[in-house]
């Protein structure tokens, strides 16, 4: 990975992290003082959001990213074009969200609240809009400008649950905090990558549409693939487990931590491959590869193996006793986001190289096996069948996509990279099992534990003076 492709990672990784820390302490406190049923109907709902939010990009802001990272077409004629193709696409969705809210609610066990859906629905054109320029600003590689929009949008977020505390914590009153964030940073992105409002150049639209309906479908599929299993597991529950299904919400949110982190390698990633694709560039693909499987690797392996290891004492010692007995699926759920996160970076890869339609088949066709050892384990087995479904998918998917990028570009991940990844996890997990300890306990032995890790792999050169200089990714 070259160091502008590096600080690019960082810079969005540092917006996804310190994202995530608001987000997290956002959810604990909304998880706490609603409960795990009431928790529960408000992450089901951020869940069909999630996924409408997904379909109305209509793999347009994905297609304005590659088009302008290629190069070969004006910026502001793409970014005014993408803008209304943008508009027209959320709108749309934004009208059937409103006239489904009813269908949605009875299909997910909760026919009483419509209204909810509907209120969760004004945040579609929103965050549309705001997902739009971010597509253009990621193609013109301003990634400290897009940085910026989300670290606003999540301060926003917990700046509202805090004031939610005063004057009462509802599931409504909470999505009015995420609307409110919505708008904020749709606010600053508008201000920092501005856009002249003018008629669309015809030919581009054309363009456009081509490259993003098999883009469309390829995010649709991984949106299913993220939202599926919670979907069944709440729609195969009686009325006695909606506190069940609001624990394994509470899970999902804590396992989805480290994708959330190192989705910003597949951001970085798209733009990066498409521009090296288009200028012949094989060498450099194959970097842009390499670096970003290594960053994978020695993130996520260690944390996968530390949450899983004391998966029920993070979970009451964040969420409270109330969310016991949801470490066996965290201890699942850990496993099956750590390899939802490979799975996502390499599609961004095949993406790169225009692979739309392969990557939106084989998306579908992993969706078919969640759904399919869903309806098996769940009414068996509850939300630890769901989580196994996710499992079951997101493991067939990283091994079938991680060879056909191996086979495209000749490479994945160096073979010492890869063992001292494994070494340095092993030597901290040896620490980690020796020290057993609760609640806010947990924190020191952690930071004690992963000190030990990057001691490891800075022992074995695995952390160079070059990994150093990429973090300075403000500069």
């Amino acid at each position: 990975m070259t160091q502008g492709a590096a600080k690019g990672t960082l810079q969005l990784s540092a917006e996804h992290a310190l994202g995530l820390v608001t987000g997290y302490f956002a959810t604990l406190i909304l998880a706490r003082e609603l409960g795990p049923e009431a928790f529960g109907l408000y992450g089901i709902i951020l869940s069909v959001l999630a996924w409408a939010e997904t379909t109305g990009q209509f793999g347009v802001p994905s297609a304005a990213t590659r088009l302008i990272a290629e190069g070969r077409e004006e910026k502001d004629a793409v970014g005014r074009t993408t803008l209304v193709l943008g508009f027209v696409s959320y709108l749309s969705v934004f009208v059937f969200f409103l006239l489904a809210a009813p269908l949605f609610a009875r299909a997910l066990n909760a026919p009483g609240e419509a209204g909810l859906f509907r209120l969760a629905a004004f945040d579609i054109p929103l965050f549309g809009i705001y997902f739009v320029l971010r597509g253009v600003g990621l193609g013109q590689r301003k990634f400290g400008t897009i940085a910026l929009g989300g670290l606003a949008v999540g301060f926003a977020k917990l700046l509202g649950v805090l004031l939610l505390l005063a004057v009462g914590v509802t599931v409504a009153r909470a999505l009015v905090v995420v609307i409110a964030s919505s708008l904020l940073g749709l606010l600053i992105l508008t201000a920092r990558i501005p856009i002249r409002v003018a008629r669309p150049d015809r030919r581009l639209l054309r363009v456009l549409v081509r490259i993003a309906i098999p883009l469309a479908l390829s995010a649709l599929a991984l949106s299913f693939l993220h939202n599926v299993h919670l979907w069944i597991l709440k729609s195969l529950s009686g009325e006695g487990a909606k506190g069940s299904v609001g624990v394994y919400i509470a899970g999902a949110h804590l396992a989805k931590a480290p994708e959330i982190i190192v989705i910003a390698v597949g951001a970085v990633l798209f733009p990066s491959i498409s521009r090296a694709i288009a200028d012949g560039d094989d060498a450099g693909a194959l970097a842009y590869v390499q670096g970003a499987v290594r960053f994978l690797w020695l993130v996520l392996l260690p944390i996968a193996l530390f949450v899983a290891l004391d998966a029920e004492r993070i979970m009451t010692f964040l969420f409270s006793a109330k969310y016991s007995g949801g470490g066996e699926v965290l201890r699942v759920l850990i496993f099956a986001y750590a390899l939802l996160a490979f799975l996502v970076s390499f599609s961004h890869m095949l993406l790169g190289r225009g692979e739309f339609y392969l990557v939106a088949l084989l998306g579908f066709g992993l969706l078919a096996v969640m759904v399919g050892t869903g309806m098996i384990l769940v009414p068996r087995a509850g939300g630890v069948g769901a989580a196994f479904s996710l499992l079951a998918a997101t493991s067939v998917g990283a091994a079938l996509y991680a060879f056909l990028v191996r086979r495209r570009f000749g490479g994945l991940i160096l073979r010492r990279t890869f063992l001292r990844g494994i070494l340095a996890s092993l030597a901290a997990l040896a620490l980690a099992l020796l020290v057993r300890v609760d609640g806010i306990l947990l924190v020191p032995k952690y930071a004690v534990v992963f000190a030990v890790y990057l001691v490891v792999l800075a022992l074995t050169r695995e952390i160079k003076e070059k990994d150093l200089a990429a973090l300075l990714f403000w500069k």
